[in-house]
């Protein structure tokens, strides 16, 4: 990646709980000035093949990765893998378990907006993820097409952040499933938006396979931003970063696509990282 290069490292599609489809992203990316993007869906890799499409089509570089949550039992870490190959069965036994556990969560989210007279069903949000790997977005989705908030945002706010009564811990893969996982499909691991954890904390991490740390997200003030990129260069990570969008229609609307990039080099060394996985070091 050229010193003038601008990589965001860290979006989402339709194929997830993103607004955009694949192509529409990297579109956008391309309006944008963007010299490429990674596709970080959770728990799936389905929008790799129409995001890489359009990208060939406009000249624009797609990443491949994907973006992976921590069983809540263990702190609930976000691990991103990058330049993850899709045909590892390992790896697809692992993301499937993580789709599933997903569903799992939603419904029981569902039992409880019920249990208090909220009347959205199972199947309102499956119909508000068409196909995708359920996620509380959805939820929020189908609670605002019932009438329960006005916009995406609110009913997220109001019903499924971890205050509310109706929050359900995630649940999931360990954090040494999700990094063997990652690992598996020859992908090098990355704890996504670090924010305000113990530098040891992250750091213990490493020995379970940790090869990087996000630095630049839209979470980080430039102060923590700083203290993970020195964090990132003492201790051998590789830094990333990127904006984390999700649509202008999501729970996030302020996350905006290539506002956050990822510093200059990241991509080469995310694969100088995978060099060193296929060399065994």
């Amino acid at each position: 990646m050229q010193d003038d290069a601008k990589f965001d490292l860290h979006a989402h599609t339709t194929a997830s709980d993103g607004t955009l489809a694949p192509a529409e992203l990297v579109r956008q990316a391309k309006q944008l000035g963007l010299s490429g993007i990674a596709i970080t869906d959770h728990d799936t890799t389905a929008g790799f093949a129409e995001a890489e499409a359009e990208g060939r089509r406009l000249g624009i570089e797609v990443v491949r990765g994907l973006e992976i949550n921590t069983d809540a039992g263990e702190g609930e870490f976000h691990f991103l893998g990058y330049l993850v190959d899709e045909a590892s069965k390992p790896f697809q036994q692992a993301i499937r378990r993580a789709r599933e556990e997903r569903w799992v969560r939603a419904r029981a989210i569902v039992a409880k907006l019920r249990g208090a007279g909220i009347r959205i069903t199972d199947d309102d949000v499956l119909a508000a993820a068409h196909g995708a790997p359920v996620c509380r977005p959805h939820v929020a989705v189908a609670l605002t097409a019932a009438g329960y908030a006005s916009t995406h945002q609110e009913a997220y706010a109001r019903y499924l952040r971890g205050r509310s009564p109706f929050f359900v811990p995630h649940t999931g893969l360990s954090v040494r499933e999700a990094v063997a996982a990652i690992r598996a499909a020859g992908g090098v691991p990355v704890l996504s938006h670090p924010t305000e954890l113990a530098v040891g904390k992250v750091l213990a991490l490493r020995p379970l396979g940790l090869m990087g740390v996000e630095v630049n997200h839209p979470d980080h003030s430039p102060e923590l931003a700083a203290r993970w990129r020195d964090v990132a260069r003492r201790h051998g990570l590789v830094a990333t970063g990127g904006s984390d969008f999700h649509g202008a229609d999501s729970v996030e609307p302020d996350r905006v696509l290539g506002s956050i990039l990822a510093p200059g080099g990241a991509l080469e060394a995310l694969r100088e990282a995978q060099e060193r996985l296929k060399r065994g070091a």
